[in-house]
């Protein structure tokens, strides 16, 4: 004798895996964001950081250099450290761009010099991931 299958049954089964799917889907992707969030594993920030430390230290090695920080972005541009030592994206000026594709945002007070990213939000201050990324004397 053949054993009959109940659509239904099987139905109802393939409703309730997909429930459990989702379920899971949506557990990881809430665990994955935040452990984003609360430890800043992001690898776009971490190449930030990275650059503005290479930055730094180009705008330290051009001073020591030239005697002097260079005095805006424009001439930042052209500091022939800068030129050379830079291995990340620019624009078409020659600019150092942060991960995010906008260019680092460079401040000269006195004799301290600042260095920053907007980061992902791309605009000045923020909270947590949005939070603005900055190397220089000025801002240790």
């Amino acid at each position: 004798m053949k054993a009959r299958r109940h659509p239904a049954l099987v139905l109802s089964t393939i409703i309730r895996i997909s429930l459990y799917l989702g379920v899971l889907f949506c557990l990881v992707f809430a665990a994955k964001r935040g452990l984003r969030e609360k430890y800043g594993v992001d690898p776009k920030l971490q190449e930030a950081k990275q650059e503005l430390e290479t930055l730094a230290s180009l705008i330290e090695r051009s001073k020591a250099k030239c005697g002097s920080y260079p005095s805006s972005e424009v001439a930042l541009a052209e500091v022939p450290e800068l030129k050379a030592g830079w291995k990340g994206q620019t624009d078409q000026d020659g600019k150092p761009l942060d991960p995010w594709g906008e260019p680092y945002h460079y401040e000269l007070a006195g004799d301290r010099f600042r260095i920053l990213s907007y980061s992902e939000d791309r605009r000045p201050g923020g909270a947590g991931m949005n939070a603005d990324i900055a190397k220089g004397p000025a801002s240790d």
